[in-house]
């Protein structure tokens, strides 16, 4: 008999710390916000700087890059905007489908490039090693 208490006493233990330990790891810590599930694919806005602050890494990058992609040598290729903007995640708020992004902020830039009448719209991440072409 006494052991059957004794294992009876232990089984209670130790559903009572499972319990504490699901409701410790469901519970949200305060402080944390969360996005909302409809959050856009805009960019949050900030302030933007003229394409002279741009890092020029950056857009040699993105010349290089469009410069194969389409066959123009990027010497032809001229920054007419770029804007410094947070995007919603690490696809930089353009994710294909059944991608998955990470769900963190990315700063980075929209940076348009063009050619004559020709233009193209980039988003990066704030290095430009992450870059997405926006469809056109």
């Amino acid at each position: 008999m006494l052991t059957f208490h004794r294992i009876y006493h232990q089984v209670c233990r130790m559903l009572l710390v499972g319990l504490l330990c699901l409701t410790a790891a469901c519970a949200q810590p305060s402080g944390i916000k969360t996005l909302p599930s409809s959050a856009s694919s805009e960019p949050l806005p900030v302030v933007a700087p003229s394409p002279s602050q741009t890092p020029d890494a950056v857009v040699a990058n993105l010349k290089q890059t469009l410069s194969q992609q389409v066959g123009i040598p990027a010497t032809e290729l001229n920054l007419a905007e770029a804007t410094a903007t947070t995007w919603p995640n690490g696809c930089l708020g353009l994710a294909k489908p059944d991608e998955l992004c990470s769900q963190m902020m990315i700063r980075g830039w929209r940076v348009v490039l063009t050619q004559g009448d020709r233009r193209w719209v980039y988003r990066t991440d704030s290095t430009g090693r992450v870059k997405r072409l926006e469809p056109q």
